[in-house]
């Protein structure tokens, strides 16, 4: 855009969109009072790609390890999730307390089945996250 005195000034707009389809996925993560929930159907709502995507937003290195940020779920949550974790991709992780929270940890020797799982999913700029060189 260029007004007055010849200046050029810069912008961007976009716009997002709501598709009232999706809906149920809101109303499976919060509750009535809008807190993130883990529904007790998570087992058939992740699947490979939702994991992957999780993990790119939430997970991460921890030394030799690879921890996916869960602090906001109670204990017994963490456990449904836990165990849709292993039912349905055979990964073992623990729940870990991060000070008064909990995390999903996995451990080192679970990380190159954890990558095998993952990483066909993964944007390239977050393969970052599986090197452990």
């Amino acid at each position: 855009m260029i007004l007055k005195n010849n200046t050029v000034y810069y912008s961007i707009k976009f716009r997002t969109f709501s598709f009232s389809s999706l809906n149920y996925l809101y109303d499976a993560f919060y509750d009535t009072q809008k807190k993130k929930i883990i529904p007790t159907n998570i087992s058939s709502l992740l699947t490979k790609k939702a994991f992957a995507i999780w993990f790119m937003d939430h997970g991460g290195k921890s030394g030799n390890c690879i921890t996916i940020s869960t602090e906001s779920f109670v204990y017994s949550q963490m456990c449904l999730l836990q165990k849709a974790i292993f039912e349905k991709f055979s990964l073992k992780c623990t729940i870990q307390k991060h000070k008064d929270k909990h995390v999903l940890y996995f451990a080192k020797n679970d990380i190159p089945a954890f990558s095998d799982l993952l990483k066909p999913y993964l944007l390239d700029c977050m393969l970052y996250k599986l090197n452990f060189q």
